[in-house]
């Protein structure tokens, strides 16, 4: 694919990204059809081989994923469940999320595009709340709002308390490269993708300096890309991935009429370790709940 071959490290492989990470990718079977059709001819060996990469292009494409291995081996009883949502377009009703949040077990749920009377809503009784830039946070651990120089995107920083030790949690929310799309102009045909190519890397490297700084110990967010982007691979590849490690299936977290794409995450510190990954039914909203079982090392 284009994306995999261009250098990582440049932030306007962002602009030849979008279409073939958020549109629908089916479509590249429909051009890929008349050479398909053409191989019937072909021997076999010829055609078994045709299938076998088939299967393995549609898995690429789709984002399928695998566990790592080696989690069996992990030997802990202390974890958390911690879950990340963009709770955009959720009516009134939120009893799907309630439902979530008890099912669950969660200690901890980032949310993002919502509101304090949000918050204050779906908290289950005695837990914590935050809520602040569209964000917020609800733990039914001890944690306090740390004070970080004001940015002009989504992002909250918090220290929370796990099993005696103190950490830090991140919740973000960064720019969708859809606007770059939605504001595009003839009369200055480059003037919104330059602007939306370099307010995405500037979030992603004001985020990238706050883990440097703080060392989170985990990251939760809305991220509007997905792990494959070039802007993800270079600020945020440091951390582990929770879908990657222990996520089976495609793992899609934002959903339209006509297909789904990962862009919701979960990320952890070397010392927390994701041992089940998943993403929760439908709640109401666009997006879909993400949610890891993570055990401290």
């Amino acid at each position: 694919m284009i994306f995999t071959i261009i250098p990582v490290w440049s932030k306007w492989v962002s602009l030849v990204q979008y279409p073939l990470f958020f549109l629908p990718k089916y479509w590249i079977f429909v051009f890929l059809l008349p050479v398909l059709l053409s191989f019937f001819k072909f021997s076999f060996r010829r055609k078994l081989l045709l299938c076998g990469s088939s299967v393995f292009l549609f898995f690429y494409l789709f984002g399928f994923q695998i566990p790592e291995s080696g989690l069996d081996k992990l030997n802990t009883s202390n974890s958390i469940n911690v879950m990340s949502a963009n709770l955009a377009g959720l009516d009134k009703t939120t009893k799907w999320v309630s439902r979530a949040l008890r099912n669950t077990d969660i200690d901890f749920a980032g949310f993002q595009e919502t509101s304090k009377s949000m918050g204050e809503k779906l908290k289950p009784q005695n837990w914590n709340v935050h809520c602040g830039s569209s964000l917020c946070l609800l733990s039914k651990h001890s944690m306090e709002l740390v004070n970080i120089e004001k940015r002009d995107f989504p992002v909250n920083l918090y220290k929370i308390n796990l099993y005696g030790k103190d950490e830090y949690l991140l919740n973000i929310h960064l720019e969708t490269p859809r606007k770059a799309y939605t504001n595009f102009n003839l009369s200055t045909p480059f003037a919104s993708f330059t602007k939306n190519v370099n307010k995405r890397y500037h979030e992603a490297q004001q985020v990238k300096l706050l883990i440097m700084k703080y060392k989170p110990a985990i990251v939760v967010g809305d991220f509007n890309m997905p792990t494959e982007s070039s802007i993800y691979q270079e600020n945020f590849s440091s951390m582990n991935n929770a879908f990657n490690v222990a996520g089976v299936g495609l793992g899609h977290t934002k959903f339209t009429s006509t297909y789904g794409v990962r862009i919701d995450h979960i990320l952890t510190s070397d010392n927390y370790l994701p041992t089940k990954t998943w993403v929760y039914t439908d709640v109401g909203s666009d997006h879909h709940p993400i949610i890891s079982n993570i055990a401290i090392r």
